[in-house]
C-alpha cells in the first residue's frame, strides 16, 4: 500500500467492472474480459488493466454469464482448495465447488498477464474488483496474489457471495491478512448477497447498504444492479 493511494467513487469501480450494464454511466476505465475455456463448456473471465493515472493495477472478474456458470454457482458443496503453512502449522482451505474450480481454471493465464504489467511497476497498488459471480473470483484472487506475490490488494465487490468455507478462527485470521481494505458491498434486499444460504459459508468482508425488505429480495433484477448508485455508499469511509 503507497501512502498516495487514492481510492475511486465505490459506485465507479461497479460501473467499470460491470461494462457499464445500465448504459447511461460514465466508464472510467475500460474492461475488456479476457475467456479462458475449461471442463466441458465452462468459461472463467477475467481482466487485468492499469490505471496510469492512479498507478494502480486493477483485476477485474465478470459476472454470471450464462447457463453454465449458473450451473457452476449452484455447484456450492465445499471442497479442499489448498493446504499450505500458516503460524508454523498446516492450513487446509476449503471453498465452494464450482468457483474454487473456476478460480484454478484461469489463475495461470491471469498470472502471466499480472506478471507482464507488474514487471516494472511493483511499487504501484493493486486493486481486486467483481460482481455477483465476479465477487467470488475476486476474493479467491486476493488469496491467491497474497500468497504468491507476497500482496495485499484493496478487493471492492458488488452483490457479493459468500465463497470461503470454515469454522476456525485461525481461517479467518488468516484471510484478514491477506488483504488491505475490503468492501463486499452487499444490499440488506439482494437475495444474491446471501448465497450459498448454509452455515459455514463467508466471504471476506461484508458491507451492507440500503435496507432489508422481504419481497424486495425476490427483485434481484432491481436489487443487484443498483450499485452504481452513489447515494447507498453514504456515510461509508
Amino acid at each position: 500500500m503507497s501512502e498516495n493511494y487514492v481510492r475511486l467513487p465505490f459506485n465507479q469501480y461497479f460501473i467499470d467492472t460491470s461494462c457499464n450494464c445500465h448504459g447511461y454511466d460514465t466508464v472510467r476505465n475500460v474492461v475488456e474480459y479476457k475467456s479462458v475455456p475449461y471442463g466441458n463448456g465452462h468459461e472463467a473471465n477475467y481482466a487485468v488493466v492499469l490505471d496510469k493515472e492512479r498507478k494502480c493495477i486493477q483485476v477485474h472478474f465478470e459476472k454470471t454469464s450464462g447457463d453454465i456458470d449458473w450451473q457452476d454457482n449452484f455447484n456450492f458443496p465445499k471442497k479442499m482448495y489448498d493446504t499450505f503453512e500458516y503460524e508454523g502449522k498446516p492450513l487446509t482451505l476449503y471453498v465452494h465447488s464450482g468457483w474454487g474450480d473456476m478460480y484454478k481454471a484461469m489463475k495461470h493465464e491471469l498470472h502471466e498477464d499480472f506478471d507482464k504489467l507488474r514487471k516494472r511497476r511493483k511499487s504501484w497498488d493493486v486493486e481486486v474488483i467483481g460482481w455477483s459471480l465476479g465477487s467470488a473470483m475476486a476474493q479467491l484472487c486476493v488469496q491467491d496474489l497474497n500468497w504468491r506475490y507476497g500482496i495485499r490488494p484493496y478487493c471492492y465487490t458488488f452483490g457479493s457471495v459468500k465463497p470461503f468455507f470454515y469454522s476456525s478462527g485461525r481461517t479467518e485470521k488468516y484471510l484478514s491478512e491477506c488483504r488491505s481494505d475490503t468492501y463486499n458491498f452487499c444490499h440488506k434486499s439482494d437475495i444474491v448477497t446471501y448465497q450459498p444460504p448454509f452455515i459455514g459459508f463467508h466471504m471476506m468482508e461484508r458491507v451492507d447498504v440500503g435496507s432489508f425488505s422481504l419481497p424486495h429480495l425476490f427483485n434481484p433484477m432491481e436489487y443487484h444492479t443498483l450499485y452504481n448508485r452513489s447515494e447507498i455508499y453514504e456515510g461509508i469511509s
